[in-house]
This record gives structure tokens, C-alpha cells and sequence, in this order.
């Protein structure tokens, strides 16, 4: 399995799909509003493999505090 924890989100489709690997992409964001979010910037937070397919969750960047 290739090992794309932490990597960009960018990076890690890139890998899985040059190893030829199908992989499912899960977004998910914090409860609170209280920080702002960089959508242009996700990180793969979680790598997990079932059935073949590598099941992807990827968390956006924090930006500054928004008060």
C-alpha cells in the first residue's frame, strides 16, 4: 500500500492513481466556525484500505482565528 498520510490531498491522487490504486475521498471539518478554513489546502488526516479501495479523510488547513 502507498502511504500518503499527512501528504496534500494533491499529492496523494497523484500517487494512488500512478500505483494504480482506487481510493474514495471523505472531507471533514471541525464543529466550530471559529477558525477560518482553507479549502485550496487539504491534508489526508486517515488511510485506510478495504477491499482494494483506499478510503481517504482529508481535513482543510486552519487559517487565522476569526473573531
Amino acid at each position: 500500500m502507498v502511504d500518503v498520510l499527512m501528504l496534500p490531498l494533491v499529492t496523494a491522487e497523484k500517487m494512488l492513481t500512478a500505483a494504480g490504486i482506487p481510493f474514495v475521498v471523505a472531507k471533514s471539518a471541525p464543529r466550530s466556525n471559529k477558525f477560518q478554513l482553507l479549502d485550496d489546502c487539504q491534508y489526508v488526516v486517515r488511510q485506510t484500505m478495504q477491499n482494494g479501495v483506499c478510503h481517504l479523510v482529508v481535513a482543510a488547513k486552519m487559517g487565522k482565528e476569526v473573531q
